[in-house]
């Protein structure tokens, strides 16, 4: 996770360290930066001390520049 202004994330942050009442809580499966599919799931409610906001971005090597992200919200 990373906490910056709009799609720009310069320092990563743990998950815990932006909504702290979800300490145990498993955001993103699987915990990887190579698999093609993750799955992103939210604390409940009570959990979260204000609004769950995030956002998806991906950044290509070969070829660079190009790339696409698929987003499903349920």
């Amino acid at each position: 996770a990373c906490a910056g202004t709009g799609a720009n994330c310069q320092t990563p942050e743990s998950y815990t360290k932006l909504f702290s009442k979800a300490s145990n809580h498993v955001w993103v499966t699987p915990q990887d930066s190579t698999s093609a599919s993750h799955t992103w799931t939210a604390p409940s409610a009570s959990q979260l001390s204000g609004k769950t906001v995030f956002s998806v971005g991906c950044s290509s090597t070969d070829p660079a520049g190009i790339c696409s992200v698929d987003v499903t919200v349920s």
